[in-house]
């Protein structure tokens, strides 16, 4: 076994003293086995050795200011270990038979759970590494085993990656012109932790909506016509997203035409525009002489020659008609 670097567990007994989650495992990792071993030896009990190992690291996190050499840590470590042990021996406890052949090993992950409670009883944040992985890294042995080492800062960064290839984008889009009929402008934002390889629309699956990209994970996209407005995101990872928006109340229809009627040397036409409305300031061809919007009735002066008057709507559609003078 490779002998403990005392000057890298100074270190780590130094911040420890500040209640340093990371530094208490680092120290739990390299002396809970042989804690584990005496406490079985001693105890004849692999299931109440670990309820001790649990005690005597309470009670060493406890008293870990009164530790003032690393060196001296794995004998003050077996000081606490044997008073809990004999306290324990004391009771009415009957030994386990099958200790008599060979103690059995403490698996790290159980190691783990043990340090997990240890540190709920003091309420403290648990760890950031798990005890398997300081183990392997073994930080607070001299130098050696550098390929051991390296392989598994390789696992770990792996493990760390891993969960990256399942991360899925997410599609956010609002539409910001809310009161247009005449066209929707959607500002689409793709949430990923992963760069984005794709995005593209589509409206009613065929028609293409061209997205103009306004930021590093944001898109606007115009569109002018109702209907289905599908996103499709997909990050590096391969993973992808789809969301679906319904585009209403867009004005594709020019105003109707209803009737027309005469009277003097005025000419009367009736028409309705239903969802955007009648854009009378803008009316061409001839100017209008009033115009009543409630009812939608529009007032010429009779032309002395045909002529074409566009009456459009808020949405830019149009209804083309043509006014000739009244034949006598």
């Amino acid at each position: 076994m490779a002998e403990l670097d005392y000057e890298y567990l100074d270190r780590l007994l130094k911040k420890a003293k500040e209640n340093d989650s990371d530094a208490l495992a680092e120290l739990y990792a390299a002396t809970y086995r042989k804690q584990y071993r005496y406490a079985c030896q001693y105890i004849k009990d692999p299931f109440l050795a670990q309820a001790i190992l649990k005690d005597v690291y309470t009670c060493a996190f406890e008293n870990i200011e009164l530790l003032d050499d690393s060196r001296r840590l794995a004998s003050w470590l077996e000081e606490i270990n044997y008073r809990i042990c004999h306290e324990a021996s004391m009771q009415d406890h009957v030994p386990s038979h099958f200790l008599r052949a060979k103690i059995p090993d403490l698996e790290p992950q159980a190691a783990g759970e043990l340090l997990n409670h240890i540190f709920a009883r003091r309420d403290m944040e648990p760890a950031t590494i798990p005890v398997e992985i300081l183990e392997s890294w073994e930080n607070y042995k001299k130098p050696g085993f550098i390929w051991e080492k390296a392989a598994a800062c390789i696992f770990l960064l792996l493990l760390l990656l891993l969960p990256c290839l399942f991360l899925k984008p997410s599609i956010v889009a609002e539409r910001t012109n809310v009161d247009s009929a005449s066209n929707a402008l959607y500002v689409i934002r793709i949430q990923s932790l992963l760069p984005v390889r794709s995005v593209n629309a589509t409206l009613d699956n065929s028609t293409p909506v061209h997205l103009r990209k306004s930021g590093s994970k944001e898109y606007t996209a115009e569109i002018i016509s109702n209907g289905k407005l599908k996103i499709k995101a997909v990050s590096m990872n391969g993973q992808t997203a789809v969301k679906t928006y319904t585009v209403t109340h867009l004005d594709m229809d020019k105003p109707v035409f209803i009737k027309s009627y005469t009277k003097d040397d005025l000419i009367y036409l009736v028409v309705q525009d239903t969802y955007s409305g009648i854009d009378y300031g803008n009316i061409r061809g001839l100017k209008p002489v009033s115009y009543d919007i409630e009812e939608g009735i529009i007032t010429f002066r009779i032309p002395k020659t045909p002529t074409s008057v566009i009456i459009p709507d808020h949405a830019g559609n149009e209804l083309k008609l043509l006014v000739s003078p009244i034949e006598e």
